[in-house]
């Protein structure tokens, strides 16, 4: 066979398979895209139905605070719920965020309105199967049945009572014990459980459908990639295998002396114009023959300055290097290794040579061609760099979820202590007992509430979702503005909160983390501070035009463990605060990420006993 047709033959079958490599990758590509969005439906679907349970939750709360307090706002916010969810009234933009904790009075809503949808058009838009949509539609239903016991309650409240229609005409004496009966007895509970009975099955309908679709993507994905794998080394071994033949061609080319001499000039021509570098040389360590390729590979200036080097001496940077190619080059015929070039960088090398031998089987000179492969390499070592976080975060993973479910496990206990005592005892707990127990429970919740709030906030940090809009605002107004939701738990403890801070100075940050930062630390501060401490705030502006914040407590203070491992996951530095506020030190991490995401720094120095200050540094302008 003519070298011509050969070389025709192997392209060919390359470019056949080159073609459907690509085609294959494009798949791969679509799978992935298919997956993505496959979990994009999942995520917005199951924000639908904790949307349900949640508004349930809220519409329960605010009829039971309405009862309790006789406050109109809890009314006015219960209609506001009751309106949105029927799409009477318009939604909050990301109305699935928290929402209805952050109003703090009539039309001070935190966020601007989108159009008015109800949640059933949401839900039936999605493409809930039949089965999904129907156990959401139970859930409604019934929240539906539920709410109306819940009016009757806030109405007896009124003295308004029901008609036997359902309307509320009947005017009396307003009922405050019968309106907390409604709200607290069996039937009241039970007709709550068969609102999430429901809820809680589409979850596992739900959640078995979309992981075989996403299980059946992964897959065809992992197939696909398996073929992708086996074509590219059906491709190498073309390539080798067309290398060898011709080689072999050349090598059976006639012998005649001028025939000879035209095969040589042919494989000169061959040799020059390879991107690769091939090379000759002796086994005292000198090259005998360079392609131009290897000469610039190694950064040398010309053939014959390479052509002068010593082998042992200036290529390799150990003799180490150089006996480890060795060994790898007998027994594999390929060796990867790095050589130094001529300005005494390192580059990583591809060595496909060979021994020639003499009769005797003595070493006339080695042969062989070299292929730069440092971007490969690079990216192996970054491959494994990447293993290594990927390690490291699951480490952090498996230590949050320890973290969660110690402290979940407390304030739970406290609630079905709590609710088993309301359950069973509920008829004999006087008014002053049933406060004292609810008092109980709101604290439990407050701090569930606090973990499950900062658990979202690095969840969402950690996925890239926490969007980063900085700019210019004064900062003792947003301090001010900040803190005046911790102050209930401050004047409890009779802890004082002063400032010093310049009325005119300015911060260049994002006010949403930035609010995260202070609430957190301010909240620590108060946490760890005993009844009738200080709280102290304080700001000034450092030489390089930043500005430099400090929250200074009076409290029970850290030793120096304990700030040596106040932001690792790994080691456990959570504790209860001076009235036993619970505590995971998950917070401060999210704080420190907040800050480091501004190029700012956050620095702690603190003593037993004594107090402690965080001080942190942000930019005051562009």
């Amino acid at each position: 066979m003519s070298l011509k047709k050969l070389f025709i033959i192997l392209f060919g079958i390359q470019f056949v398979l080159v073609v459907g490599l690509g085609l294959m990758i494009l798949r791969l590509f679509r799978y992935q895209e298919d997956l993505q969005k496959s979990r994009d439906l999942h995520f917005h679907s199951w924000l639908l139905a904790d949307e349900l349970r949640q508004s349930s939750d809220d519409l329960t709360r605010m009829a039971r605070t309405y009862v309790s307090t006789g406050n109109a706002e809890y009314e006015r916010q219960y209609l506001a719920v009751l309106d949105i969810r029927d799409g009477k009234r318009p939604r909050p933009v990301n109305y699935q965020h928290i929402y209805w904790d952050l109003v703090i009075g009539p039309g001070q809503e935190p966020r601007e309105n989108d159009t008015a949808v109800s949640l059933h058009d949401l839900m039936a838009r999605e493409g809930f199967t039949p089965v999904e949509f129907t156990k959401l539609q139970e859930a409604q239903k019934n929240s539906d049945e539920l709410v109306k016991v819940e009016r009757a309650a806030m109405n007896a409240i009124k003295g308004f009572f029901d008609d036997g229609k359902g309307n509320f005409t009947v005017k009396k004496t307003p009922d405050r014990e019968f309106a907390i009966r409604l709200l607290n007895d069996d039937a009241f509970h039970k007709t709550k459980a068969s609102i999430m009975k429901p809820i809680n099955e589409f979850y596992v309908i739900f959640d078995k459908r979309t992981t075989h679709d996403f299980l059946t993507i992964e897959r065809h994905s992992k197939n696909l990639l398996l073929g992708i794998t086996g074509l590219i080394v059906i491709v190498l071994g073309t390539f080798i295998f067309s290398f060898v033949m011709i080689l072999r061609q050349i090598n059976q080319r006639e012998k005649v002396e001028e025939l000879v001499r035209i095969d040589e000039e042919k494989y000169r021509t061959l040799i020059d114009t390879m991107t690769d570098g091939v090379y000759r040389s002796s086994h005292e360590g000198k090259f005998l023959e360079v392609n131009p390729a290897l000469v610039k590979m190694l950064g040398y200036d010309s053939k014959e300055e390479l052509l002068a080097i010593d082998i042992k001496s200036q290529l390799y940077f150990s003799e180490e290097d150089r006996e480890s190619s060795d060994l790898e080059e007998k027994l594999e015929e390929m060796a990867i290794f790095r050589l130094k070039k001529k300005d005494g960088s390192e580059i990583w090398v591809e060595d496909h040579g060979r021994h020639v031998l003499d009769d005797k089987g003595g070493i006339l000179y080695h042969e062989g061609s070299l292929r730069d492969v440092t971007e490969r390499k690079l990216a192996e070592n970054e491959i494994e760099l990447k293993n290594e976080e990927l390690q490291r975060l699951n480490a952090e993973k498996d230590k949050l979820l320890s973290i969660i479910a110690h402290d979940l496990r407390s304030p739970f206990n406290s609630l079905l202590g709590f609710t088993e005592m309301l359950v069973e005892e509920l008829p004999s707990l006087s008014k002053d007992e049933i406060q004292k127990i609810a008092v109980s429970m709101r604290k439990s919740t407050t701090s569930l509430y606090a973990l499950l709030e900062n658990l979202l906030e690095w969840s969402r940090l950690q996925r890239g979702l926490i969007p980063y809009n900085p700019e210019v605002f004064p900062l003792r107004h947003k301090l001010a503005e900040t803190i005046e939701v911790l102050m209930e738990s401050a004047n409890k403890k009779g802890i004082s909160i002063s400032y010093d801070i310049p009325a005119d100075m300015e911060v260049y940050a994002d006010r949403n983390m930035f609010e995260v930062i202070i609430r957190n630390l301010t909240s620590n501060a108060i946490k760890f501070t005993y009844e009738q401490g200080k709280v102290i705030l304080s700001a000034g502006s450092m030489p390089d035009s930043s500005v430099k914040i400090s929250i200074t407590d009076t409290g029970i203070g850290m030793n120096e463990a304990m700030i040596t491992n106040l932001f690792r996951f790994d080691e456990n530095t959570n504790r209860k605060g001076t009235s036993h506020e619970p505590s995971t030190g998950l917070g401060l991490i999210i704080c420190r990420e907040f800050i480091e995401k501004h190029g700012g720094t956050l620095q702690v120095v603190s003593e037993e006993n004594k107090g402690s200050t965080f001080t942190l540094t942000l930019p005051s302008k562009l």
